[in-house]
């Protein structure tokens, strides 16, 4: 049974436009900014047969492209949801992503991301022995075990470096630059650190004082396999900020990426995660 990659497709395509825009310039004045969509195309397809040979895969067969829809069901439980987001996307990345959403193996769907389709169907497929290898740049994907490929080194930036000896420790492994697995305990450790730093850049504000560093410091003392007790944690750090298990629970589903049996592909229906008991 060969890989299969799954691709975080938004992310591709914002890089494949952003490289296509250029400006037009008179008497040393930018005029405007243009792109050629066409272009954006070929650079799209440039970036995933790289992806491809570098992982030993058909592109045509056993490459997964996600992405993210307008309706996002964590605006319905926070509307605040990714709402400092203003930057403009590259010029032309709309009209790519239409043409790329039609390729083979592309999936798109109501209420979900990215992110999420890619958690779902990772779980779905190593669920039936399927290898798996993820492909994004996007941190909150290493809350989902397995392997990962990075198109630019996860850990070029030094701001990164405690997190890789955090992971590192509860069994991460790095094979190149690129490719590195999380296990499952890594994996799942790494949830409870979003539950409690949150996500500053889409608008989670987690457990008030928190931030990563003290979350992994936290995260890291825990029995794992104790879930029940975990959780009780949790919400205890939360009850110190004067904020009750509800707020808790928000912030979980929240942070989390939604794993196979949390969303039903026919009807579009998320099921919300619930904690352990």
């Amino acid at each position: 049974m060969s890989l299969k990659a799954i691709l975080d497709g938004d992310m591709y395509c914002y890089a494949a436009a952003e490289q296509t825009v250029f400006t037009v310039v008179k008497h040393g004045e930018m005029i405007c900014c243009q792109t050629d969509v066409a272009e954006a195309w070929i650079n799209y397809h440039r970036r995933t047969d790289a992806l491809a040979d570098a992982l030993d895969i058909d592109p045509e067969i056993d490459l997964i492209h996600c992405f993210t829809k307008k309706g996002m069901f964590r605006r319905d439980l926070e509307p605040n949801y990714k709402a400092n987001r203003t930057q403009p996307k590259p010029l032309g990345f709309s009209e790519l992503k239409a043409k790329c959403v039609d390729l083979p193996w592309a999936v798109m769907h109501e209420q979900v991301e990215a992110d999420d389709l890619i958690g779902i169907f990772a779980t779905q497929l190593a669920s039936k022995k399927q290898d798996i290898c993820i492909v994004s740049g996007d941190k909150d994907l290493l809350q989902i075990p397995g392997y990962h490929y990075w198109h630019e080194p996860f850990w070029h930036s030094k701001s990164k470096q405690p997190l890789r000896e955090w992971l590192t420790s509860f069994g991460m492994q790095e094979f190149t630059p690129n490719l590195f697995t999380v296990s499952e305990e890594a994996a799942e450790r790494f949830f409870y650190c979003q539950i409690l730093a949150g996500d500053s850049t889409d608008g989670i504000s987690g457990c008030p004082g928190t931030g990563m560093v003290g979350a992994t410091k936290e995260v890291g003392k825990w029995d794992i396999t104790k879930p029940v007790e975990c959780w009780e944690r949790v919400v205890q750090l939360y009850a110190k900020k004067g904020l009750g298990e509800s707020e808790a629970i928000k912030q979980a589903r929240l942070v989390r990426i939604l794993r196979n049996n949390e969303y039903d592909l026919t009807t579009s229906t998320v099921e919300l995660w619930t904690p352990p008991q």
